[in-house]
């Protein structure tokens, strides 16, 4: 997450002269939502196939917790983009 003006509020930002950087902000933010938004739609669809076709077909328990551990991965970076997300 970059680090805007509009973390200072309306009101501070207006005081110090960065009204027009603040009226920039906005469309960096839905970009920068829509950016996220993305990446936990790929990361969901990467961790359905990761456990329909690795997890599902592992033959052995080692193996099985090899997979789950593929998961438990994508499971972090979906958590990761998901706190990015609530920062927009």
């Amino acid at each position: 997450a970059l680090p805007l003006p509009l973390l200072l509020g309306r009101r501070n930002c207006n005081e110090h002269g960065l009204a027009a950087v603040a009226d920039l902000e906005l469309p960096l933010c839905i970009g920068q939502a829509n950016d996220t938004l993305q990446s936990i739609h790929f990361t969901l669809a990467d961790k359905v196939v990761l456990f329909h076709n690795e997890v599902c077909q592992a033959s052995n328990q080692p193996a099985n917790t090899h997979e789950r551990g593929k998961v438990h991965q994508a499971d972090t970076r979906l958590s990761r983009h998901a706190q990015i997300y609530r920062k927009c």
